[in-house]
């Protein structure tokens, strides 16, 4: 982490590789996991992510980057990313965080490999979640949320999707919501 942390901050190469860069995000989600008690720490280190993983998947090559979306949610913004594939009529691979996940984490290791599998994959934060902690505190209806995101996929991408074949992959709690959204 520190000699992450010396690259981050000037003191290493210029450029850190896309490798550095996601483990640099991981190293801060799994930090930021014991800061619950001081959520000035805990606000920080998540800062830190959002500042690192859009260098990261700018690094990317090829086909499947993450592309960084916005969907209209009641009187805001569920942040997400969306991986599509190049070919059209692939399913669909909504990924809900746990409680205390983000968007950046599953999207970059577990979406990847359902989009090497042949899927289409959006990862988001949904309220009371990531960069949703701030705006929206967690509801009891977050089925709403998954909702609006399906909503948006079928408005944004309906020829480019096969939305008939979709699934979602919960995590932690987020089975019972997973239950709920259907």
């Amino acid at each position: 982490m520190k000699r992450l942390d010396q690259r981050e901050h000037g003191q290493g190469p210029p450029s850190p590789p896309l490798s550095d860069l996601a483990e640099m995000v991981g190293c801060f989600h799994v930090g930021q996991h014991f800061f619950h008690l001081d959520d000035d720490l805990k606000q920080r280190s998540l800062a830190k992510i959002w500042s690192i993983y859009p260098r990261a998947i700018a690094l990317h090559e090829g086909p499947g980057r993450p592309v960084r979306v916005e969907i209209p949610f009641r009187d805001t913004h569920l942040p997400g990313y969306l991986r599509l594939r190049p070919e059209p009529h692939r399913p669909v691979v909504i990924q809900i965080n746990g409680l205390d996940n983000l968007k950046e984490i599953e999207q970059d290791a577990i979406g990847r490999m359902f989009h090497e599998a042949g899927m289409n994959t959006i990862a988001f934060d949904g309220p009371g979640q990531g960069e949703m902690r701030a705006r929206m505190p967690m509801i009891p209806d977050y089925h709403t949320a998954v909702s609006a995101v399906l909503d948006w996929l079928d408005r944004e991408h309906r020829g480019h999707l096969d939305l008939s074949r979709l699934d979602e992959v919960p995590y932690t709690v987020d089975w019972v919501r997973r239950h709920l959204a259907a």
